[in-house]
């Protein structure tokens, strides 16, 4: 699996000032909801642009959005997306 998370007590100086627009006022979650729809939107639009038979689309099939506690997770689940992003060998089992 392959997974993006954002909180708002570790996101980057630019996202705290978009957010904070929105402190005090209880649209956080609400905020990080809505981003992470939006960044699960791309990454799918993005897979199926790669083409192909079978892969991408499965790929793309498998980008979840999962709400946990006060975060946001957008994650690829697909069995080879760590290896897409990351690289690496491949081993078999056993």
């Amino acid at each position: 699996m392959s997974a993006f998370a954002i909180t708002l007590d570790t996101a980057t100086p630019r996202f705290k000032r978009l957010a904070g627009r929105l402190q005090g006022s209880g649209n956080e979650q609400r905020f990080l909801l809505n981003w992470g729809t939006r960044v699960r939107k791309t990454a799918i639009e993005n897979a199926v642009a790669k083409g192909g038979r079978k892969f991408w689309r499965s790929m793309a099939r498998s980008i979840n959005l999962k709400q946990e506690g006060g975060r946001i997770v957008v994650a690829a689940e697909h069995v080879a997306a760590a290896q897409k992003q990351y690289g690496g060998a491949i081993k078999a089992k056993g």
